[in-house]
């Protein structure tokens, strides 16, 4: 009987995550976050949730990021870290800059095998960048540092940080915002979504939810209330039905 209501006392510690009504986040006591915690954290979400632009506003507000695009951008051009490896694997996405990287998608985004062979190019180069960026904050500045990883969950990678932040909106809006994009077609997103876990799955693995399906001023309102010395008022008038989801860790 004692180990019966011992059991059902653990359970009710457990922060309680179900997915909310009609996509609206809910919200779950936890700490504040703070550039000055030198924490590790990420951010995750689906294609077309806003991951850069949450990326951009913590950068503003004091946290070193880390843009995992930008640094692969760098390695396809001509002379870097990637380029040798993928032209030789894909030389018809060669050009005079260096990798074509609209090619180069199109060439793996329907095959399985281009794509993994692509990847075991392209993430341990990412990964190591990751950790050289680590070493020069922490020997710098020492600030909490972000970094933008959209297949987080995907890739099993959720215990190399400290907090987790995922962007949620819901799909018919993901679809709107990555058709506006250069060379996004429906059979490139649909193909791009089918890869990708379902919100669910986010928000049960993440520390804070942001609710991206309305204005950037109310999606950087629910930035700062989840950062210690916004002093952003969290109430319903403040922040309507999009507050953040803060969850006990």
């Amino acid at each position: 009987m004692e180990r019966k209501k011992e059991k059902k006392a653990k359970q009710s510690e457990k922060p309680h995550v179900k997915k909310p009504a009609n996509s609206k986040p809910f919200t779950q006591d936890a700490k504040l976050i703070s550039p000055a915690d030198g924490k590790l954290i990420a951010i995750t979400g689906g294609i077309g949730t806003g991951k850069t632009f949450v990326l951009e506003v913590l950068n503003k507000l004091g946290f070193e990021v880390f843009n995992a695009d930008k640094s692969i951008h760098e390695m396809m051009k001509r002379g870097g870290a990637a380029f040798d490896k993928v032209a030789a694997l894909f030389p018809s996405s060669v050009v005079d800059q260096g990798i074509d990287r609209k090619i180069l998608g199109e060439l793996v985004i329907a095959d399985v095998m281009k794509l993994r062979a692509l990847e075991e190019i392209i993430h341990p180069l990412v990964r190591q960048a990751q950790v050289d960026f680590v070493v020069s904050v922490r020997q710098g500045s020492g600030k909490s540092m972000v970094f933008e990883i959209p297949l987080l969950f995907e890739n099993k990678r959720e215990k190399n940080y400290d907090l987790i932040i995922s962007t949620v909106a819901p799909t018919h809006l993901q679809k709107k915002r990555a058709l506006e994009r250069p060379n996004m077609t429906e059979e490139k997103f649909d193909a791009i979504i089918k890869k990708q876990v379902s919100n669910n799955v986010r928000i049960k693995g993440s520390q804070y939810v942001i609710y991206t399906a309305k204005s950037k001023e109310d999606t950087i309102r629910q930035i700062k209330a989840i950062i210690k010395g916004e002093n952003v008022k969290r109430n319903s008038s403040r922040h309507g039905d999009n507050r953040p989801i803060r969850k006990k860790r």
